[in-house]
């Protein structure tokens, strides 16, 4: 939601309201996960342990060992003295090419959700067991893989979407697309996706590859996303805060936290009161630091270069 001061009129009041709360257990939790991976930095550890805060079924040492197994048989199957370019086609055929190596169960992307709105498809368990995956399972498995058969590849941001950064033996570097079988794609492909402004381009919103803290803050996106669609929105304004600590310019963070502080006052005052005068006097300083803290959240994104599809 872009903001509700169209829909509800609100009148701004001048305060220094700013609650300040004990972090949740979910966002105490996210945070060692977090400094945890800073000593020890491994994707794909980091990924279990952060669905395994959603879902907690996922077995994140049994997803370990399902990765070490993936490996060994991509280890196999790239040829001896193999440049970079001859390892990206080999993972590219272990992942997406039907044969032995998957079980004749080649990844594909899904089509009935692209985007991952539904939480449970953006689980790396999920996308192992239907082999369906989307814009995060299928370029992080593809980064998790390819880092451990000694590819240097990385995430990077396009709009509603995470591609792969590759740089080859020569240091040229290269965007490869997870999502359609890993191939080159070109910057304007992803122009398609949303508009990506020259001062989101200048501002490393899009299209660069992120460093470790930026890769983490991508990988925990997912806890403030399943929050906000529990209604938990105090707690997914709370992980937003974490994930800027670590990304500062992740503007999709931002305008998820637009949306959490839309939805409290939405709770909170558009559901109960018919417009904005009749909200009580003791909750107007409430009702102002929600809506002061909803335009700054957007306006902060569209300073770096962020804009709505």
């Amino acid at each position: 939601m872009r903001s509700f001061l169209k829909l509800f009129g609100i009148v701004v009041y001048i305060c220094s309201l700013s609650p300040v709360n004990a972090e949740s257990t979910i966002t105490t939790k996210a945070r060692d996960i977090f400094e945890r991976a800073e000593a020890d930095f491994d994707i794909a550890r980091v990924k279990f342990e952060i669905d395994r805060l959603i879902d907690p079924t996922v077995n994140v040492n049994q997803g370990l060992a399902r990765i070490d197994r993936m490996v060994a048989d991509i280890e196999g199957m790239v040829p001896r003295n193999a440049d970079s370019w001859e390892k990206v086609e080999t993972l590219r055929k272990f992942i997406y090419q039907s044969g032995s190596w998957n079980n004749h169960r080649a990844f594909a992307y899904d089509m009935s959700d692209p985007l991952g709105e539904t939480i449970q498809n953006k689980m790396m368990t999920d996308y192992f067991e239907d082999r369906q995956g989307n814009c995060v399972t299928m370029p992080f498995l593809f980064i998790i893989l390819g880092q451990r058969i000694g590819l240097d590849v990385w995430p990077a941001l396009a709009p509603l979407h995470v591609l792969v950064k590759f740089r080859d033996d020569r240091g040229q570097v290269y965007n490869l697309e997870a999502t359609s079988g890993g191939g080159p794609a070109r910057d304007s492909h992803y122009n398609q996706l949303g508009p990506i402004t020259p001062l989101a381009l200048r501002n490393q919103v899009y299209l660069s590859p992120l460093d470790e803290r930026e890769t983490l803050a991508v990988i925990g996106v997912v806890v403030m996303e399943y929050l906000l669609k529990q209604g938990l929105y105090e707690s997914a304004i709370e992980v937003g805060d974490l994930l800027l600590e670590y990304h500062p310019t992740y503007a999709y963070v931002m305008v998820k936290k637009g949306s959490g502080y839309y939805n409290l006052v939405r709770t909170e005052f558009i559901e109960k009161y018919p417009n904005s005068s009749a909200v009580p006097v003791d909750l107007r300083d409430r009702y102002a630091y929600l809506g002061s803290q909803n335009r700054a959240m957007f306006q902060q994104a569209e300073a770096l270069g962020w804009r709505e599809r």
